[in-house]
């Protein structure tokens, strides 16, 4: 039992080695997939109807702003609906403009000829994000990220397969190196005393 507690120990630790391994390509690869723009689609040309933007109406009233998070298929009904509106996020209105959002996210920032680049996060099937230039009352579309939730379930499956078929390439590589490099005889030179 105990000879056999080293090899359980040996196993233990190439286990955790292997999942080590698969864990940093899973994490690379996921990076590379959801964050790095695979999913991104110009969209400055011919948008979306689903292509999302910050609707701001002015109301003049004790609350001077109030936001909406409107699709270019709905933008021309919900402008008709109110009486003044702009694209531009007030200066020093950020945050209240993003506390009363019920549902989604915005972040902006302010360029010096006066426009604003615009991110905007809407959850909806899946999750949409649209990036625009804003301006008073236009809005130039740039580029947009669709995750359905079928789609996201989908990736996650193929990078997952993708990562453990990768991981296990990488741990067969480190084990024939390690394996080549013990085999190698080691060669000491011993320096016999001299007899006089």
């Amino acid at each position: 039992m105990e000879k056999d507690a080293p090899k359980i120990g040996q196993r233990i630790l190439a286990g955790l080695n292997s999942f080590g391994c698969f864990l940093i390509v899973f994490l690379i690869l996921s990076h590379i997939v959801f964050f790095s723009g695979v999913i991104k689609s110009a969209s400055g040309v011919n948008p979306s109807r689903y292509f999302s933007v910050l609707l701001i109406e002015k109301t003049g009233s004790v609350i001077p702003y109030q936001p909406s998070i409107v699709s270019l298929g709905e933008l021309k009904q919900a402008i008709r609906q109110i009486k003044d509106y702009t694209f531009l996020v007030p200066q020093g209105f950020d945050k209240k403009l993003q506390a009363q959002l019920k549902n989604g996210y915005f972040h902006v920032k302010r360029m010096r000829d006066g426009s604003q680049q615009i991110q905007v996060q809407q959850p909806s099937e899946g999750v949409m994000y649209s990036w625009y230039e804003a301006q008073d009352k236009t809005v130039i579309p740039k580029y947009e990220k669709v995750w359905s939730e079928s789609g996201c379930a989908m990736l996650s499956i193929l990078v997952f397969i993708a990562a453990l078929i990768l991981s296990r390439m990488i741990m067969k590589f480190i084990r024939k190196r390690v394996k080549k490099n013990r085999s190698v005889p080691h060669i000491s030179f011993r320096r016999e005393p001299s007899k006089f």
